[in-house]
């Protein structure tokens, strides 16, 4: 039975995608000479053009090419003209099409960015049966027949999830070695495809929780692909590294969205990062990555009936083991055991050890908080607390008699606070922040947590104004973590040093901000609940907290808290601004 998919993905924002240099998986390349402009599209989408012209993709257009940091890319990258149809900025940052009968660049990221250039489809995409005959007027033959024909003319269609997470992440995953490791270009963003796709230029309903779930196991699966392709042909240095934790990273969501939304094809993606070595210069990789595609564009397929080309879907299948040297025939698949499960783990755990700090600038940039270095290869014990004894703070939520899961959270600060901006701030010990503390801004702390069991870890700020903002889980490494995973009986601080003690928040970065949610749940079922609650509030990679109220905020943790019987368990400590 084919799901009608395509309401979701026009609801997908005109600046999340961006000028490529071919159409990804339609059936005709990226041709400048084929871009009929945004205009031709505001002839029916007014409102969506109307908005899109007030987006960052958009502005770039004039501002990028007089920033400072860009220029200062383009000189290391040998770059003369940032606005240039040929330079390496416009594949991602303009769409390039033709002006007076010459190649240039016309807009910023726009509409045939997401959609491929529109000259040989768009009458076909405005024709439902003839003059007069409108888009609910259509006949099911004649729109099976216009997709059939949308499909031959190279549109990228709204069924084509696959090919619209291809299209935005391989440029939020920035895979070119030179423009990072030279340019010092930052190496990806932190991207959340599902959030994106419900913004402001939508033409239908939103997604449900059903379908955002599967919007992100298609982005996650996309991500490991794209990663994959980018670490097989890394050198080194802070392109290498990144590629890895990304990777890593979407491995891990890519588990915990199957966990909640089982799919076999998401289960052999998973089985296939699990038998591959994630390392820089592996190309074995590329292989990976081919049969990780496949089993994407399958996963596509059957849910939505989106028709992928036959010759790709055959690379689907998962790597044989390794044949004896003494067998002439190759041996059977088995199915993936709990020790296959257990190395893919370990290509995990290997990422986060491998991770590096981000420089102090970036880090301050985007996330206001001490950078540090990756964790070390086995946990260290937690910073010595010089300082007398004292007596805990009181937990003040309503399910502060929940058992198990967490032994002790609270904020810390330096004993003396005027250490809070030297290099020695618990010289004096840690005293624990209390309600009705008020450090000032010039104040600072620590997120200190002893979980009593193995699980996972989500932190939240609140602000004075209600505003939310994720600190943790993350992929931009703002703790100098982007896991959220913590172990039974281990005091953990976040953020971290380079020693993987407590670094430290400073207030004045943090204007409002008064409250920090813990929240750690050993649980898949609510894991995925969380999941769903994160998706709402914006992250501190965004570097802004969410508009959105806080209000109702416990209330929603207290349903999952409920529904997870004993496997969840929440806590906020709070200050005075």
């Amino acid at each position: 039975m084919r799901i009608n998919f395509a309401f979701l993905w026009h609801t997908i924002l005109l600046w999340v995608c961006f000028p490529v240099s071919a159409s990804v998986y339609a059936n005709t390349a990226w041709n400048h000479s084929k871009v009929v402009g945004a205009s031709e599209c505001g002839e029916c989408h007014e409102e969506a053009v109307d908005v899109w012209k007030k987006t960052k993709h958009q502005k770039n257009f004039k501002s990028l090419s007089k920033n400072k940091d860009a220029k200062a890319i383009a000189k290391k990258m040998g770059i003369k003209r940032i606005k240039h149809p040929d330079a390496t900025c416009a594949q991602c940052h303009y769409t390039v099409g033709t002006k007076n009968g010459r190649k240039k660049i016309v807009s910023g990221v726009s509409c045939e960015s997401c959609h491929a250039p529109g000259k040989d489809w768009i009458d076909v995409h405005n024709d439902y049966g003839g003059k007069g005959i409108k888009k609910k007027q259509e006949s099911a033959a004649h729109k099976a027949a216009r997709y059939r024909k949308l499909e031959q003319l190279g549109m990228i269609r709204p069924d084509n999830i696959y090919g619209w997470a291809r299209n935005c992440l391989q440029c939020h995953i920035v895979a070119n070695e030179k423009l990072v490791n030279t340019g010092g270009h930052p190496a990806g963003s932190d991207f959340k495809l599902s959030k994106r796709s419900q913004g402001k230029i939508r033409h239908y309903d939103k997604a449900s929780v059903d379908e955002l779930r599967f919007l992100n196991m298609v982005s996650y699966a996309t991500e490991l692909e794209l990663s994959l392709r980018a670490l097989a042909s890394a050198h080194g240095g802070k392109y290498a590294k990144t590629m890895l934790q990304r990777a890593s990273k979407a491995l891990t969501n890519l588990k915990t969205a199957n966990n909640s939304m089982p799919n076999r094809y998401a289960k052999k993606i998973i089985q296939i990062a699990g038998k591959a070595a994630f390392k820089a210069g592996n190309h074995k990789l590329v292989a990976s990555a081919d049969r990780i595609a496949a089993n994407t564009m399958k996963m596509v397929q059957q849910r939505t009936g989106y028709p992928y080309d036959k010759a790709k879907l055959k690379t689907a299948t998962i790597p044989a083991t390794k044949k004896s040297s003494k067998a002439h025939k190759p041996k059977p698949r088995t199915p993936v055991t709990k020790q296959a499960a257990k190395s893919a783990t370990k290509v995990v755990n290997k990422a986060v050890d491998s991770k590096t700090a981000r420089s102090a600038s970036h880090v301050g940039a985007t996330s206001n908080v001490i950078p540090a270095a990756p964790p070390a290869e086995k946990s260290q014990p937690a910073p010595t607390d010089t300082s007398p004894a004292l007596p805990e703070q009181a937990v003040e939520t309503a399910n502060a008699a929940t058992p198990g899961l967490i032994t002790q959270f609270e904020l810390v600060t330096p004993r003396d606070p005027a250490l809070c901006h030297t290099l020695t701030p618990w010289l004096l010990g840690e005293q624990i922040m209390s309600e009705s503390d008020q450090p000032g801004d010039q104040g600072c702390f620590s997120i200190k947590l002893l979980p009593a069991r193995t699980a996972q870890l989500y932190l939240y700020a609140e602000y004075t104004d209600g505003r939310l903002q994720q600190l943790l889980p993350n992929t931009c490494g703002a703790l100098n973590t982007s896991f959220n995973a913590v172990s039974a009986n281990q005091a953990a601080y976040f953020p971290k040093t380079q020693n993987r003690t407590a670094g430290l928040v400073q207030l004045k970065d943090f204007p409002g901000l008064n409250k920090i949610y813990a929240v750690l749940t050993d649980s898949s079922q609510a894991a995925a609940q969380m999941q769903q609650l994160d998706e709402r509030i914006t992250s501190i990679c965004d570097d802004k907290a969410s508009a959105s109220s806080a209000g109702g905020f416990s209330s929603m943790l207290d349903v999952i808290r409920q529904n997870s019987r004993g496997h969840m368990q929440w806590q906020v400590r709070s200050f005075r601004r």
